[in-house]
């Protein structure tokens, strides 16, 4: 076996310089053709792969996706058994061409696959947002039913950084909103420091429990409630 593999080198080894498509037939038409051939071709100038042919007869070279392939000159013939060659050759531009063609073809198609997923995702929003909308004035209306009055959220700011003025930080309770709420009770606002041991009653059924000095005045720490 290794005998013949040498004898077929030396028959292949005429044909470097020629064009691939002389090698191929004048292959298939001799004696060392056996059943099939098998084919790698590469360029070594730019390391690449170029194709892999399986090769039964002269007919089979008309169907090759690049048919320029068989005009390119060869650089170099390496059999690896009596039916597999891996074959250099030269620079085939049109083959290049094909490469960055099937690159482009793989970036529109990845485009396409991500417009795909975006559009899905603006679906699945919209839908998100249309079904909120639809909670939200569900919600307002049992409010609505229950005679729910829903506060406004006030930013206050003091001494000691921002909190809500709308809800106790500490207890999640209901605050004075406004000014006005708690002018009534101006007499008995009680500093931070007394908040924690003073429960004053202000008038007849109502109650403050502690008050925070913030930017504009006042506003209670803990929450009024009727009695």
């Amino acid at each position: 076996m290794e005998e013949y593999l040498k004898d077929i080198k030396e028959e292949v080894k005429k044909y470097q310089g020629e064009e691939l498509g002389k090698l191929l037939r004048n292959v298939l038409n001799s004696s060392i053709f056996y059943e099939r051939l098998r084919v790698h071709i590469f360029c070594s100038e730019n390391d690449k792969w170029y194709s892999s042919l399986t090769i039964f007869n002269e007919s089979d070279l008309d169907k090759i996706e690049n048919p320029t392939l068989l005009n390119s000159k060869i650089m170099r013939v390496e059999p690896l058994n009596q039916m597999t060659y891996k074959i250099d050759i030269e620079k085939n531009y049109e083959q290049e061409i094909l490469f960055e063609r099937e690159k482009l073809n793989d970036l529109e198609a990845r485009y396409k696959k991500l417009m795909e997923e975006k559009t899905k995702i603006l679906d699945e929003l919209e839908s998100l947002e249309t079904g909120n909308k639809i909670l939200k004035t569900q919600n307002k209306k049992l409010r609505e039913q229950l005679v729910l009055i829903e506060k406004e959220k006030i930013e206050e700011k003091n001494s000691y950084g921002f909190f809500n003025a709308e809800y106790c930080r500490s207890t999640g309770k209901p605050m004075f909103k406004n000014k006005k709420e708690y002018e009534p009770f101006s007499k008995h606002f009680l500093s931070k420091s007394r908040c924690n041991k003073i429960k004053q009653p202000v008038k007849d059924g109502e109650y403050i429990f502690a008050f925070y000095r913030c930017q504009n005045g006042y506003a209670p720490l803990y929450y009024r409630e009727n009695e």
